[in-house]
């Protein structure tokens, strides 16, 4: 998993929702701010700290987290993981921002 690759701003929707959301990372520590842009009203947004954990990069905050996969392919960088979070249970994939 190349790093410097990971600094960025990705962008998603859930699958079981139509709740968009951001992730972007700022730093190699994985320090990172989430994004929920919700249909209904403002969105919520709070800084996380992540870090790498049997190779999959681990976000985590009071009373939840989230861990994602790192996959690449020709051209296209995604972070993909499971859901915790109530009522958007799903996977989440996340698509760089070019």
């Amino acid at each position: 998993m190349d790093i410097f690759h990971l600094r960025a701003k990705w962008s998603s929707k859930y699958t079981t929702s139509t709740l968009a959301i951001e992730l972007e990372i700022f730093n190699e520590g994985f320090n990172g701010n989430w994004t929920w842009n919700h249909a209904d009203r403002l969105p919520t947004g709070f800084r996380s700290n992540g870090k790498i954990e049997n190779g999959r990069i681990m976000y985590s905050w009071p009373g939840d987290q989230v861990d994602l996969s790192f996959r690449q392919g020709e051209g296209d960088m995604k972070l993909e993981g499971d859901d915790p979070f109530e009522p958007y249970q799903g996977t989440t994939y996340l698509s760089k921002v070019k």
